[in-house]
């Protein structure tokens, strides 16, 4: 992957030095220098998707423009865009499209990965959706207005939810941007599971200095195969069962672990890949298998023997398909994902749980009620 690069450039006497920097700039809010640290470390690397245009004029990039997710990158707009005056100081004159999108990018402040919308007003006869490199606009009216002006009534209209890390703006006008689409961005503030401090960068990607020592129990390595996973599911984004989700059974995963002695490295892998293949939000009752099949083709790139395998394998194909599992790790699995029920409105049944702590925990939420 093409962050390995950039870990090898990081020695062991920098992270020090990067550490006092980030933790000084959470301290201050700095909200953009912590992201800068945070990418630099994880090694993501925010490109151009470079589309000759044949000397036509060209959308924003990340090279000449700011993110959705940070109006005032690179100087391209100035702070007081986040101001209570911000819409009216930097209004294209269209109005109502300037308050639509004005409140979008409010909504997106400091959060690259969330979704947002994007349109794209073509000729009728055009096909294939929106591409990497093409103008665009986070408001449909606009798209709208264009079809029906420069296009002379004569089109139709692309849509395409992204995230914020992928669409630039040159400051020039909010009603367009440049689409660019980007990795996954690791969260700013990651804590330690048991003491809840934030951690320093260090401790997140230093020991990928040296892989020999790598283990799905460092956090370098689980956010590595979150990012690579996030990129190739667009429904990590989603909150029922996007990457929130996968955290909170991660989390459930691991206190059950404590108590039975489950694989943690197959539970972390579990979490974060067994809704990974959903095709939507309700009914998909091959999505385990997907994920499993998903697994399977990412082999190489997880790092546990071919026995914890094959317990991922078993977790992810029947975590929905079987209520009960013997295995220790797998029935951890099952009762980690059912414990998050309350986020769809469902409270955990007890005696649907395989472990003696899964039922610990889903009586206390029922007494609780």
């Amino acid at each position: 992957m093409e962050f390995d690069i950039l870990f090898e450039t990081i020695m062991t006497d920098q992270w020090p030095e990067i550490d006092a920097q980030y933790l000084k700039a959470i301290e201050a809010n700095d909200l953009a220098t912590a992201r800068k640290l945070v990418n630099d470390a994880a090694g993501v690397v925010i490109t151009s998707s470079g589309i000759d245009r044949d000397g036509a004029h060209s959308p924003s990039d990340p090279d000449n423009g700011a993110p959705a997710y940070d109006l005032t990158l690179g100087g391209t707009y100035p702070k007081d865009v986040y101001s209570f005056e911000g819409s009216r100081y930097y209004s294209t004159g269209e109005d109502a499209m300037d308050r639509t999108a004005y409140s979008i990018l409010m909504s997106l402040k400091d959060h690259p990965n969330n979704p947002v919308k994007i349109y794209r007003a073509t000729e009728k006869t055009a096909t294939g959706g929106i591409k990497p490199g093409e103008w665009v606009t986070i408001v449909r009216a606009y798209a709208v207005d264009h079809g029906r002006n420069t296009l002379k009534n004569d089109y139709r209209i692309f849509s395409k939810t992204v995230a914020a890390r992928d669409i630039y703006t040159s400051g020039d006008s909010w009603l367009e941007w440049g689409y660019h689409p980007q990795k996954f961005f690791p969260p700013i503030i990651r804590r330690d599971f048991t003491t809840k401090e934030i951690m320093p960068l260090s401790k997140r990607y230093g020991h990928f200095n040296n892989p020999v020592n790598e283990s799905i129990g460092d956090i370098g390595v689980i956010e590595k195969i979150q990012m690579d996973i996030a990129r190739d599911c667009p429904c990590s984004r989603s909150y029922d069962h996007g990457i929130k989700h996968w955290q909170r059974v991660e989390r459930n995963g691991l206190k059950i672990a404590e108590k039975n002695g489950a694989d943690e490295d197959v539970i972390r892998l579990f979490a974060y890949l067994h809704d990974c293949k959903r095709e939507n939000e309700y009914t998909d009752p091959l999505h385990g298998p997907r994920a499993a099949a998903y697994a399977r083709k990412i082999r190489d790139t997880l790092p546990i023997n071919d026995e914890q395998f094959k317990k991922l394998l078993k977790a992810l194909t029947y975590h929905t398909s079987e209520n009960y599992n013997d295995d220790p790790t797998v029935a951890a699995c099952f009762d980690a994902d059912r414990l998050d029920l309350g986020r769809v409105g469902i409270t955990p049944d007890p005696d649907l749980l395989n472990t003696d702590e899964g039922k610990r925990i889903a009586t206390e939420m029922m007494n609780h009620e």
